[in-house]
């Protein structure tokens, strides 16, 4: 055990989660929106330094990382041109796919225009596109291929946010987050 370590244990054990919780609380807690593709989820350094402090914290590590990614409020920016979305697919690819997994707010704005957005509103593949000049569309992710192409989707358009609602909720998760999102920025 590291000298720091062996000085943090002499603490009493709520002191010590506070100190925990305080690390791995996100640097985006009161943010509006947080840009998917630079976010960054609590880093898991502390957890690394040696084996009792990941014995200790490390179920409050993931309590906090699965927060930041189910908690944050997250903006995706679609951008036109081939070269910049392979460049935000390569970025999207870095993130981890069980963190993208848990995101429940996100919206993806096309090109900047903020009165055209595409908004997550069932991580099971429920989503709303609302333009300022149509009523809103709600659409549901559905895999578009067989098991062997997870890429290939296809959506389906329901009539409400209620039936969007119903049918997430029956059907469950069929298309991993990550999939959604590279449909997303190929729109």
């Amino acid at each position: 055990m590291t000298t720091a370590a062996h000085g943090l244990f002499k603490l009493p054990a709520e002191l010590r989660n506070e100190i925990y919780g305080l690390v791995f609380t996100s640097e985006y807690r009161d943010a509006d929106a947080v840009n998917l593709l630079t976010a960054t989820p609590p880093p898991k350094n502390l957890l690394l330094t040696c084996k009792a402090i990941h014995s200790e914290a490390g179920k409050l590590y993931k309590t906090c990382y699965q927060s930041f990614w189910s908690e944050t409020h997250f903006v995706l920016f679609q951008r036109s041109g081939y070269s910049i979305q392979k460049a935000q697919m390569k970025s999207l690819g870095a993130l981890d796919a069980i963190g993208l997994d848990h995101i429940r707010d996100l919206r993806v704005l096309w090109h900047g225009d903020t009165d055209s957005f595409h908004q997550l509103l069932d991580f099971r593949g429920g989503w709303v596109l609302t333009e300022r000049r149509f009523p809103r569309l709600f659409y549901r992710y559905k895999p578009g291929g067989p098991p062997s192409q997870p890429m290939r989707l296809r959506w389906d358009i329901i009539i409400s946010e209620d039936q969007l609602r119903d049918e997430c909720e029956n059907h469950g998760s069929e298309v991993t987050m990550y999939a959604q999102l590279c449909d997303q920025l190929c729109y």
